[in-house]
């Protein structure tokens, strides 16, 4: 098992998944090196939320926050996607594309400051 570079947690757990010997990247692990319970990581977001003054939200809706605000910072929607861990760029895109219609504006007037560039 891969360690991670601060703190000796494991970044990579190998296992099972759907019959198949699996690895899978961990973002953060049990106290065993797992892959903490849904649960569990619910229940630590709510007691750190808790300590701190911000409107209750959902945990899942911080994987929607990511998602919508990645890509306007230049990040590729691919990358998005695989962190995700949708299954192609097309559904990540058709997700999320109401989030990214002021990429098309940023894309055109690249385009034309392009062409209205020096020649």
């Amino acid at each position: 098992m891969e360690e991670a570079a601060s703190g000796g947690t494991p970044s990579v757990w190998t296992g099972l998944a759907g019959g198949r010997r699996t690895r899978i990247r961990l973002g953060f692990a049990s106290e065993r090196g797992l892959p903490p319970h849904p649960g569990s990581i619910t229940k630590n977001f709510w007691v750190a939320e808790a300590k701190v003054d911000v409107k209750r939200i959902r945990l899942h809706d911080l994987r929607h926050t990511y998602a919508t605000t990645t890509p306007k910072t230049g990040v590729h929607v691919e990358v998005v996607q695989e962190q995700l861990g949708h299954a192609t760029v097309a559904h990540t895109i058709d997700t999320y594309s109401f989030a990214l219609l002021s990429l098309h504006e940023a894309a055109a007037q690249k385009v034309a400051a392009l062409v209205d560039g020096p020649f």
